[in-house]
């Protein structure tokens, strides 16, 4: 493997041109699969992920989790619409949230 000798240019510079290619399909790859685990972390993000979206206590915590953060930060919320709507219909839900 190239890409584990590639620390600068000059590492680059010392491949042959028939390497380039393999180092290509190396680094592409290697950026496919950070990427791939997910997208918000693999561009440098802080990502924080609430499954009970919800849940109006849970998510009131997670908001002031991010609320002092100095940085950039993605707050992926899992919500299921129409929850907490007893009996609703999926017309009345669609009425709703027009």
């Amino acid at each position: 493997m190239f890409l584990e000798k590639i620390n600068g240019p000059d590492d680059v510079k010392k491949l042959a041109v028939a390497e380039l290619p393999v180092l290509a399909d190396e680094t592409r790859a290697a950026v496919i699969n950070r990427v791939s685990k997910n997208i918000f972390r693999g561009m440098g993000l802080d990502y924080r992920y609430l499954e009970e979206g919800n849940d109006a206590v849970k998510l009131v915590e997670a908001l002031r989790g991010v609320k002092d953060i100095d940085h950039p930060v993605v707050l992926h919320i899992h919500t299921v619409k129409g929850k907490g709507l007893p009996n609703a219909s999926q017309e009345e839900i669609e009425r709703i949230l027009r």
